[in-house]
């Protein structure tokens, strides 16, 4: 049973070290080891325009580290609320995307408000829901990115049908059978920024297809672990990439 983590689990969570070019993924003290669509499919390596960050000061890093793990609890939080993560996306009733995951965090990122405006009815580019795409909820704002608070993040989950946030059904904890510290869930992809809203996000063939991981700021990308840690993997890695973004690849 996973308890709601507060203020304090929130802190400690908060203190769990970057690690770059780490090679052991370490799980969290109590950790649990057990067992895109195509509207849903960000650019890949090669296409789409790079953003280039705007701020590397000290400040925007932390900014932007503590918002991936704020990302990462929220979704811990979900999971209990729940019983289950969200799924990659919404659909309507003929399987359409309608709106993203980050959407239906919001609670649980301190966004209620934003959540309430949110008609989850209709497609996140309907007349209701475009104009709250134009402002960053500021758990998504990455300040390493252009725009950072005018609609774009670069936290973009990789989804498929056996991903933490699938394409087809909501996985729960116990689905992850590679364990929690040997599962990805979402990177920060500072060179291909996504609309917050919209139900676009990166396949598993798009991600290892890429040319190359490295991004303009860290050299290497940030990878979100489902057990709380963030991780950083380069082009050396490609393989270990492949196995912590399955979640049942027997890694």
């Amino acid at each position: 049973m996973h308890r709601r983590l507060d203020l304090a689990c929130f802190v400690l969570f908060l203190a769990i070290p970057f690690c770059q070019g780490c090679q052991k993924i370490e799980p969290l003290d109590g950790a649990q080891s057990g067992s895109g669509g195509e509207a849903g499919s960000a650019v890949a390596s090669g296409g789409g325009t790079t953003n280039k960050p705007t701020s590397t000061s000290t400040a925007g890093m932390e900014k932007a580290g503590k918002n991936m793990k704020r990302l990462l609890l929220a979704l811990h939080n979900y999971h209990d609320t729940h019983g289950k993560f969200p799924p990659a996306y919404t659909k309507d009733e003929n399987g359409q995307p309608l709106t993203s995951w980050r959407v239906l965090v919001l609670p649980q990122l301190g966004h209620q408000d934003i959540y309430n405006q949110y008609d989850q009815s209709k497609p996140w580019d309907s007349p209701e829901n475009l104009a709250l795409s134009k402002s960053t909820p500021d758990a998504l704002v990455n300040p390493l990115i252009k725009n950072s608070t005018g609609g774009l993040t670069p936290f973009v989950a990789v989804v498929g049908p056996n991903t933490v946030l699938s394409t087809e059904k909501s996985h729960r904890f116990i689905d992850l059978r590679d364990g929690l510290a040997n599962t990805a869930i979402f990177i920060e992809d500072l060179n291909h920024p996504v609309i917050w809203s919209q139900p676009t996000d990166l396949s598993p063939e798009e991600l290892l297809a890429r040319a190359s991981f490295e991004d303009n700021v860290h050299g290497g990308t940030q990878f979100a672990i489902a057990d709380g840690h963030i991780f950083q993997y380069g082009n050396e890695d490609r393989e270990k990439i492949g196995w912590l973004i399955d979640i049942s690849n027997g890694l």
